[in-house]
């Protein structure tokens, strides 16, 4: 199954699609028993542009969120992406790491302005 790929304009129209795609991913995804080829990335090309790529371990239970928000089949994402949901022990974008950096995508979170100092991520911690 390939990746798939949400775009999000970030104007007035727009304000909390971001917030329901990664609500409404999080709740499958927990649903689908937080399967390891899963995960839910996102990427700000433009300040006003947020990506939203879904692994194609996610594509198999996530297609209907997908085609309601007018997902399209994609390449595997280049370039820096952050781990909106799925499991950070895992690291899909380069499955050869042995260790994924959670603290920088903490800080990615934090000094974000789409999420802001007190939005927590949606990613589970290892136990």
């Amino acid at each position: 199954m390939p990746w798939f790929k949400i775009t999000i304009a970030s104007d007035n129209k727009h304000i909390g699609l971001s917030a329901e795609i990664q609500n409404e991913f999080d709740v499958l995804f927990v649903k689908a028993n937080s399967p390891k080829d899963a995960a839910l990335y996102s990427k700000r090309p433009s300040p006003d542009v947020t990506e939203f790529y879904f692994s194609p371990g996610a594509s198999c239970f996530a297609y209907i969120l997908i085609a309601n928000y007018g997902g399209i089949p994609c390449e595997k994402p280049s370039g820096k992406v952050l781990l909106v949901v799925g499991n950070p022990d895992r690291n899909l974008m380069n499955p050869h790491a042995t260790n994924f950096n959670i603290w920088a995508a903490v800080e990615y979170w934090y000094d974000n302005p789409l999420y802001g100092p007190f939005r927590t991520p949606l990613y589970r911690l290892p136990s």
